[in-house]
């Protein structure tokens, strides 16, 4: 197999586990109830519909204009979902749910995103010897990246201030919210007791 075959395999590959992790990120993101998605589940961290766009922004950022050329369709929310809101003063974030779009226009802005640069990769499947010379790199980065926040985001329901809660109606789907500040007392007591 001579190298232009194997670049093209190997790309062919990465796109088609960048595919697989959007699909592992869309699960995590499907357990969010509704009225969850604008939550704050730890205090210093962004609320869940932040990481929504996240996920997506992060790629189109790192690949659409370096590795593609191609032009920006949301530059606001190229910039909002890469960076979030930033809390005023260094404290804890103050944004308010209202002070972000709702989820059905993060899920526009994500699917637009997803068949550009799909269809960008896919034009770069058919002449590597045009494509970016990093796009296998930057690829890997994109995938990594997205994982590790699926991750964090599976993982940040189970955190030690938040209580899951499974939907009554919907019992595939989960809610986090914050726990009440004696039942962390009670839980940190208990904990200082048994370590000794």
């Amino acid at each position: 197999m001579g190298a232009l075959a194997t670049a093209v395999r190997i790309r062919h590959d990465l796109h088609s586990r960048l595919i697989g992790a959007r699909a592992r990120t869309d699960e995590v993101f499907q357990v969010v109830r509704e009225e969850a998605m604008y939550d704050r589940p730890i205090a210093e961290r962004h609320r869940i519909i932040f990481y929504l766009g996240h996920v997506e922004a992060f790629d189109w950022n790192l690949l659409s204009q370096r590795a593609f050329g191609l032009r920006p369709f949301h530059p606001g929310f190229d910039q909002l979902f890469a960076f979030g809101i930033d809390p005023v003063g260094g404290g804890l974030p103050t944004d308010k749910p209202a002070d972000w779009p709702t989820r059905e226009e993060v899920e526009r802005y994500n699917h637009r995103l997803r068949e550009e640069l799909d269809h960008a990769i896919e034009h770069a499947l058919q002449r590597p010897e045009e494509g970016h010379p990093q796009l296998i790199s930057m690829l890997e980065v994109a995938i990594e990246h997205r994982l590790m926040h699926g991750g964090a985001l599976a993982v940040e329901g189970f955190e030690t201030r938040v209580w899951v809660i499974r939907d009554a109606n919907d019992p595939r789907r989960m809610k986090a919210q914050a726990m009440s500040a004696a039942v962390v007392a009670r839980l940190t007591h208990a904990s200082l007791v048994t370590s000794r």
